[in-house]
């Protein structure tokens, strides 16, 4: 299976920083992407309906834009 990750970096780390509303300083999490894509293959291979099949990864896109009312609204 061939699989390519898109992440959107904004709304990854808003929900990171909801996260770390309740850890106190020293506690609080970051992203390390280093960690992040061996973890999410992990899942993948982790689906049930596989069957084990050889995951191999295409691409990783990381998008890092901004979004405004407007885009929102249209």
């Amino acid at each position: 299976m061939k699989v390519i990750i898109f992440n959107d970096t904004q709304n990854f780390n808003g929900s990171l920083n909801f996260l770390n509303n309740r850890f106190k300083k020293g506690q609080k999490r970051f992203w390390d992407y280093k960690k992040y894509i061996p973890f999410l293959i992990k899942k993948i291979k982790s689906i049930n309906y596989l069957n084990n099949q050889e995951i191999q990864l295409i691409k990783t896109y990381f998008y890092e834009g901004r979004y405004i009312v407007k885009d929102i609204n249209n």
